[in-house]
């Protein structure tokens, strides 16, 4: 029989979420790599991904298009660990520069964010298409989006957004569509 020296509360590695200053998201993931590297947190070592979800946007600034990189969840760090009591009661009332502790429901153990959820954030975090890659809808054209179940006419089309007109209950309702789904989209 083996025996660990680490009292877990779950096994196997799970998703929690930390809950730290908005804006500075990045500076408590490196605080708390730093503390957890000084063997000031124990049990780090079970700590296997800080994870911080970005998205990219392009804004138009009068004819110039600029990359921005922004924080798809400010306010909170991912964290994918088996948790431990030592681990948790660590940072469950935290010392550490803008960390605030374990996002919780009630009194408990923090909540774990499922597989499903991570993969769906991985997926808004995924970069939009790439400057080569043009998409031209004309308005009138019949177009769908699949992973959303809807079907529709191209009101308005631009270089960020097309907005098409859905059928709803037998009315015209104007849906808009973000670029980062425009790969998403099919022609019919």
């Amino acid at each position: 029989m083996i025996r660990t020296p680490i009292n877990t509360v779950h096994d196997g590695f799970n998703w929690y979420v930390l809950r730290v200053r908005g804006a500075f998201e990045t500076k408590a993931a490196l605080n708390l790599e730093l503390h957890g590297a000084a063997d000031q947190i124990p049990d780090y070592c079970l700590v296997r991904q800080l994870w911080i979800p970005y998205t990219t946007s392009t804004i138009n600034s009068k004819g110039v298009y600029k990359t921005r990189r922004s924080v798809l969840t400010p306010g909170y760090i991912f964290i994918h660990t088996i948790l431990s009591n030592k681990l948790y009661a660590t940072l469950k009332d935290p010392d550490i520069p803008h960390v605030f502790g374990w996002l919780q429901r009630g009194k408990n153990w923090p909540a774990m964010v499922t597989l499903s959820e991570i993969k769906q954030l991985a997926c808004l975090e995924e970069p939009l298409q790439e400057a080569g890659e043009e998409y031209n809808f004309t308005v009138g054209e019949k177009v769908s989006l699949p992973s959303m179940g809807i079907t529709g006419y191209v009101t308005h089309s631009s270089y960020m957004e097309i907005t098409l007109d859905v059928d709803v209950f037998s009315r015209k309702v104007p849906f808009v569509v973000k670029k980062r789904y425009f790969p998403e989209l099919v022609k019919l």
